[in-house]
């Protein structure tokens, strides 16, 4: 009988994290703000800019962490 090596399966290993968007709920969540604050936020450049898919608006998650960074120091 032959052994298989459990390391290895045939399969593909991702090669980078795909990047996560957040849509407003998350963004309320995170931030602990309003829709409304999201908005005027993002309109006066507290907050880069979203991606539009479609009507709804989706930030993403890695943009926001090097935003937040900045202005943290």
């Amino acid at each position: 009988m032959e052994t298989i090596d459990p390391g290895v399966t045939g399969r593909r290993t991702p090669v980078a994290r795909k990047k996560r968007k957040l849509g407003i709920r998350r963004m309320m969540d995170r931030y602990g703000v309003s829709d409304r604050t999201i908005d005027n936020w993002t309109r006066d450049g507290k907050l880069p800019k979203p991606i539009k898919i479609g009507r709804l608006n989706f930030w993403d998650e890695d943009e926001l962490d090097e935003f937040d960074a900045k202005r943290a120091g």
